[in-house]
């Protein structure tokens, strides 16, 4: 509102011939964003371009970044991978059994989580596996 009414005040100190100029461009500028604005709502943009001096765009912008802060808040934070050195850190603890199929069981969980394959060919020759 401060905003238009300082417009207001700067087109009330303009010659009227000056004045009439610029309120024909003003003017235009606003059919032009009301066209814009109309558009983008027509073609079901997600965010619409906000005019300073447009106020249903602005109320738009603001509808939306409180509904994308809302669901960015209410998203629940996806959990921590595990860094890759924990991972073969842990799978050759778990190596160290007797037992092949935890060998195994260990060996695949490291490729799960994408361990390089030179990693994962030293766990199988520590393993005493065949290379996988």
């Amino acid at each position: 509102k401060a905003r238009t009414e300082k417009r207001t005040a700067g087109l009330e100190r303009m010659s009227p011939e000056n004045r009439a100029q610029t309120q024909r461009a003003l003017d235009e500028e606003s059919g032009k964003m009301d066209a814009r604005f109309a558009a983008e709502k027509e073609a079901g943009e997600v965010w619409v371009t906000p005019d300073a001096y447009h106020r249903a765009s602005l109320e738009a912008a603001k509808r939306q970044i409180g509904t994308a802060t809302k669901r960015l808040q209410d998203k629940e934070p996806e959990p921590a991978e595990q860094p890759l050195s924990e991972v073969y850190r842990v799978a050759w603890e778990q190596i160290q059994t007797d037992e092949d199929d935890q060998k195994e069981a260990a060996i695949d969980t490291a490729k799960s989580a994408k361990l390089p394959d030179p990693y994962i060919e030293k766990l199988a020759k520590a393993a005493g596996l065949p290379a996988q």
